[in-house]
C-alpha cells in the first residue's frame, strides 16, 4: 500500500481491509472504503487530485500503482457506489473529493498534488489542470511553476475566462521571479484586471513600485496606472492610493509621474471632491518644483480649472487655459490640454471652447486616440446645449455615443453615461419625451445614482424627464441632489449647471411658493457673486416667475438681456415667451409683439418644438390663451377645490392636474394658486 493510503488511514481513520471499522477522534471514518481492498484509497486520493473525468492511466500513475492494480481496485470502488461505472474516472457523489482530501496531513496533500502538477505537465492539453494543482498548493518555490502559472494564464485568457488567468498570475508573482519577469507579470496582470476591477489593478501596480529593486524604466506601468485612472472613483482610498503610486514613480520619472497625476485630475474634475483633488494637486506640483516645461504648463492647466470653479467670472481661467493650448504638444499634453478645455467650458466661454475642441481634434492622432475624441465630442455636445442648439446637440450625443459602442466602451463609463444623460435632457426641449424616457431606460440610468463624474448630469436629465411628465416629486427631488452635488464641487461658479432656477420652476409648480422665493434669492446671491451674464440671466429669470405685475416683467427684461448677452438662444427665447404673456396680461399687448417675434425666431434656431407649440398660442390673438381643460381646472381652483379634488371630480390623474395648472400659472403670469384664487381676469369664466 502507498503513502498516501497510509496518510488517509492515519488522519480519516480509514480502516484497512483487515481491520473492522473504528471511531478516530470521536468521529466515524468514511464506512465507503470497509473492506474494499489495500488500494481502494490510493485510487480515491488520485481521483480527488485529479478531479473528475480523471484518466486511468494519470490516476494509476498518480497513486504509483500497476495498470491492474489499478482497475482492480476501480472494480472495487464503482461496485461500492464510490466511482461511477465509467472511463474517465468520477466520484459518485462530488462531495467525496472533500472528504478524501481534507483527512490527508498537510504535507501529504501537498506532495500528492506535487506530484499531480508534475505528471500533468508532461500531458499535452494539460497547461491549465497543471496550474489547478500549484493554486491549490500555494508558492512552491520551483523554477518551472511561474512558467507554468504564466502559460495556463494565457489559456485561460484565450478563452475568455479572465478570472481564472488573472488568479493563475496572481500565484505566478508568488513564485520566486526574475525583477524583469515579475515586472511583466505584474504588467500582464494591471492590464486584465483594469476593465473588471480596476481598484485591484492600481493596487497590483503599486505593490510592484514599493519593491527596493524596481526598475528605473516604469514608462508601462505609469501607462497602465494612467488607463486605471478614468475608470476609478474618486474615493479617499483610491486617491491615496495614486498619491503614492505618482510618489514612487516620481522617484524613477518625474516627468511620468506629472503626467499621472494630471490624468487622475481630469478625470476626476467633473466628480465631486474634484476642486479638493485640483487643490491638492496644485500643491503637489507646486512643491515638486519641476523645471519641465510640460510639468509647468501642467501647473498652469490644473490653475485654469481652479480659477473657473472658485473665482468671480472666472478670473484669469480663460488666459491660463488659452496659453496652454497653444503652446502645449496634444500627442504628448493631452492632459493639460483636457483640463484647459474644461476650464474653457467652465468659464462659459463658449466661443473659445469651439475654437479650441476644433484644434484638439484636429490634432489629435488618426488612430489610437479615441477616448480623447470621445472628450471633445462630449464638450462640443456641452456647448452646442448651452448655445440652444438642440438639434446640433442630439446629433453630436447621438453619433458619440453610437462611436462608444463601436469602440466598445461600458454604459457606465462616464463619457458614456454623461453623453446619455445630456441627450436625454436635451431630448425633453425638443418635444421628444417618449425618446428621452427610453433612453434613460436604455443606459439604466433611472436607478440608483453613485457619487460619480456624471452623477450631476444623470440627476438633471432624470429631472427634466420627470417634470415633462409631471412627477414633480421626483424632478424636484433629482433637482435638489443635482445642487448639492453642484454646491458642494463647483464651490463659486453658478453657471454651469442652472439648477436652482431649474427647481425653482418645479417649486412653484407644486405651489411651494414661499420655498421657491427663498431658492431664487439664493440663486441671486450665487450669481452677483460669480458675475457672468448666463448667471444673473438664469436668476433674474427665477426671480421673475416668483413675482406679478411690475416687478416680473422688469426682472424678465433683465433675464433676456443677460441670456441674449450670454447667446443662451434657448433660454432668451423662454424667457421672451414669459415677457410676452406678463405683458400681455398687463395690457400691454403691443409691447408683447418684438418679444414674441424674438421668440419665435429663437425657436426655430433651436428647434425647440415644445415651447413653438406655445408660441403658436399667443400668435393668435383671437384664440383663447388657456384650453378647454386648463380653464376648467382654473375655475375649481379659484373655487377652492384641492389638485386631488380636481382629479377626482374631472376623472384625471392628480400629476396631469399639476401638470395643466402649471401651464395655467405660466400663460396668466402668476406666481401660484394663491394668485389665481383671487384671480379677476375672463380667461377663467
Amino acid at each position: 500500500m502507498g503513502l498516501n493510503v497510509d496518510a488517509l488511514r492515519a488522519v480519516e481513520g480509514v480502516p484497512d481491509a483487515r481491520q473492522p471499522q473504528r471511531e478516530v477522534s470521536g468521529q466515524p471514518g468514511p464506512p465507503v472504503f470497509e473492506g474494499l481492498g489495500p488500494h481502494a484509497g490510493a485510487v480515491a486520493v488520485a481521483v480527488a487530485v485529479l478531479g473528475p473525468d480523471a484518466p486511468l492511466r494519470d490516476t494509476a500513475e498518480l497513486a504509483q500503482l500497476s495498470l491492474p492494480d489499478t482497475l482492480a481496485a476501480v472494480d472495487v470502488l464503482t461496485a461500492a457506489g464510490v466511482l461511477v461505472n465509467q472511463v474517465p474516472l468520477s466520484f459518485r457523489a462530488a462531495e467525496t473529493a472533500q472528504t478524501v482530501l481534507s483527512g490527508l496531513p498537510v504535507g501529504a496533500r501537498i506532495t500528492v498534488r506535487l506530484r499531480a502538477a508534475e505528471l500533468l505537465r508532461a500531458l499535452p492539453g494539460a497547461v491549465e489542470r497543471t496550474a489547478d494543482q500549484l493554486v491549490l498548493i500555494g508558492p512552491v518555490g520551483l523554477d518551472w511553476a511561474a512558467d507554468a502559472l504564466c502559460a495556463a494564464s494565457a489559456q485561460a485568457l484565450d478563452r475568455g475566462d479572465w478570472r481564472a488567468a488573472a488568479e493563475y498570475l496572481r500565484q505566478a508573482l508568488a513564485e520566486p521571479l526574475p525583477v524583469a519577469e515579475r515586472v511583466d507579470y505584474t504588467q500582464r496582470l494591471a492590464a486584465m484586471l483594469t476593465d473588471t476591477d480596476p481598484l485591484a489593478a492600481v493596487t497590483c501596480l503599486l505593490q510592484e513600485l514599493r519593491r527596493p529593486d524596481t526598475p528605473a524604466e516604469v514608462t508601462a506601468t505609469t501607462g497602465l496606472l494612467r488607463r486605471l485612472a478614468t475608470r476609478l472613483p474618486s474615493t479617499q482610498d483610491v486617491l491615496r492610493l495614486f498619491d503614492e503610486a505618482a510618489d514612487r514613480v516620481h522617484q524613477h520619472d518625474p516627468a511620468a509621474a506629472v503626467r499621472l497625476q494630471l490624468t487622475r485630475a481630469g478625470f476626476a474634475l467633473f466628480r465631486p471632491g474634484g476642486t479638493t483633488r485640483l487643490s491638492r494637486l496644485e500643491r503637489w506640483l507646486s512643491e515638486a518644483d519641476l523645471a519641465d516645461p510640460v510639468a509647468r504648463r501642467g501647473l498652469a492647466a490644473v490653475r485654469s480649472c481652479l480659477a473657473a470653479l472658485r473665482e468671480p467670472r472666472a478670473g484669469d481661467a480663460i488666459e491660463l487655459a488659452t496659453a496652454v493650448l497653444a503652446e502645449a504638444n496634444v500627442k504628448r499634453e493631452w492632459d493639460a490640454c483636457w483640463l484647459s478645455l474644461s476650464a474653457l467650458l467652465l468659464a462659459g466661454d463658449d466661443e473659445a471652447t469651439e475654437r479650441a475642441c476644433r484644434g484638439l481634434d484636429a490634432d489629435l492622432p488618426a488612430d489610437g486616440a479615441e477616448i480623447q475624441r470621445f472628450g471633445c465630442e462630449l464638450t462640443k455636445g456641452y456647448y452646442l446645449r448651452r448655445q440652444g442648439k438642440l438639434r446640433a446637440t442630439v446629433s453630436t450625443l447621438d453619433s458619440l455615443l453610437t462611436a462608444c459602442a463601436d469602440y466598445g466602451l461600458a454604459r457606465n463609463h462616464p463619457i458614456v453615461a454623461t453623453a446619455a444623460a445630456n441627450l436625454a435632457e436635451t431630448l425633453v426641449h425638443t418635444g421628444a419625451l417618449r425618446r428621452a424616457e427610453q433612453v434613460l431606460a436604455e443606459y439604466r440610468l433611472d436607478g440608483d445614482i453613485r457619487d460619480t463624474g456624471s452623477s450631476m448630469c444623470l440627476l438633471r436629465g432624470r429631472g427634466a424627464v420627470a417634470a415633462a411628465n409631471g412627477d414633480l416629486d421626483t424632478a424636484l427631488s433629482a433637482q435638489l441632489d443635482c445642487g448639492r452635488h453642484v454646491t458642494g464641487w463647483a464651490e463659486l461658479n453658478a453657471e454651469f449647471l442652472p439648477w436652482r432656477f431649474e427647481a425653482v420652476l418645479t417649486l412653484l409648480r407644486a405651489d411651494r411658493h414661499d420655498d421657491a422665493v427663498a431658492l431664487a434669492e439664493a440663486d441671486q446671491t450665487a450669481a452677483t457673486a460669480w458675475g457672468t451674464p448666463r448667471a444673473l440671466g438664469f436668476a433674474a429669470y427665477a426671480r421673475a416667475l416668483t413675482q406679478r405685475g411690475a416687478q416680473r416683467i422688469e426682472l424678465l427684461t433683465e433675464a433676456a438681456q443677460h441670456l441674449f448677452t450670454a447667446g443662451a438662444a434657448l433660454s432668451e427665447a423662454h424667457a421672451r415667451y414669459d415677457l410676452a404673456l406678463a405683458l400681455r396680461e398687463a395690457g400691454s399687448a403691443d409691447e408683447a409683439v418684438p418679444h414674441l417675434a424674438r421668440a419665435r425666431e429663437l425657436v426655430d434656431y433651436c428647434g425647440a418644438a415644445a415651447l413653438g407649440e406655445r408660441l403658436g398660442v399667443l400668435n393668435q390673438p383671437d384664440r383663447p390663451l388657456l384650453t378647454p381643460q386648463e380653464r376648467r381646472i382654473a375655475r375649481l381652483v379659484a373655487r377652492g377645490h384641492t389638485n386631488t379634488e380636481i382629479a377626482e371630480d374631472l376623472s384625471l390623474a392628480r400629476r396631469t392636474v399639476e401638470f395643466h395648472l402649471s401651464s395655467v400659472y405660466r400663460k396668466l403670469a402668476i406666481t401660484g394658486r394663491g394668485d389665481l384664487l383671487a384671480w379677476t381676469g375672463p380667461e377663467i369664466d
